[in-house]
């Protein structure tokens, strides 16, 4: 097994993601370019798949493709998150979803999408207050 696949692998566990299908939709890619990264050592994916992959997973490019963290200052830091978290959030794919849907937006837009999430959190006597 490759290093990507070891990877890959550790990833798909730590986000609940229990089949190739699953990441594949979540990434955008085909469940095929998927089974090929992780049972054929020799295959090199795109870039373009690496980073829909990276940030449907909510890792960095250069970790997912090489290993490395953000510790070594060659790598610029352009992700929320270098490393993979050590055990599941949430089994919850619409949670994962989410998160995967954030990632993608800028902050302006995420601005706006926590102010919804604190409407929706705030008690029911609240939420007309700022």
């Amino acid at each position: 097994m490759s290093d990507l696949a070891a990877r890959l692998l550790d990833l798909m566990r730590s986000h609940g993601l229990r089949t190739q299908s699953q990441l594949a939709r979540r990434a955008g890619v085909r469940q095929s370019t998927i089974h090929r990264i992780l049972h054929q050592p020799g295959y090199a994916p795109t870039l373009s798949t690496l980073e829909r992959l990276a940030q449907a997973l909510g890792v960095s490019l250069a970790w997912l493709a090489e290993g490395h963290t953000q510790s070594d200052p060659r790598i610029p830091r352009n992700r929320v998150s270098d490393v993979p978290p050590a055990y599941p959030i949430s089994n919850d794919e619409r949670l994962a979803e989410a998160l995967a849907i954030l990632e993608r937006l800028d902050d302006e837009a995420r601005t706006h999408v926590l102010a919804v999430l604190r409407l929706i959190d705030a008690p029911p006597g609240r939420r007309n207050r700022k």
